[in-house]
């Protein structure tokens, strides 16, 4: 499931050595305001997304299906930001693994 997947310790993702992040992490952070910034939630959904693209190459079912429903979410997401802060959205930074616990 792609909500899940690295949580579950999927090798793919240890052998990369990355950073677990899931939606469904990222769901329950939200719920519970555990982002303390938009650039926080931001740079998480943006995490997620890039492991993603590391481990299943342009071709791969789930891929494609990840790129596609971020494409949209990001658009959105942007739109929403701008909107609210009259301004473009800030430029997301390298996180560290401290940074994303």
């Amino acid at each position: 499931a792609v909500v899940s997947t690295q949580s579950t310790g999927d090798p793919r993702f240890v052998e990369k050595g990355l950073i677990p992040v899931d939606l469904m992490t990222v769901k329950k952070k939200l719920e519970f305001g555990e982002y303390p910034t938009f650039e926080a939630f931001y740079g998480e959904v943006t995490h997620f997304q890039k492991n993603y693209s590391e481990v299943y190459p342009a071709e791969h079912q789930l891929r494609q299906e990840i790129d596609e429903i971020m494409g949209v979410f990001l658009r959105e997401l942007k739109t929403i930001y701008r909107s609210h802060t009259q301004g473009p959205v800030p430029p997301m930074q390298k996180k560290s693994k401290t940074d994303l616990q």
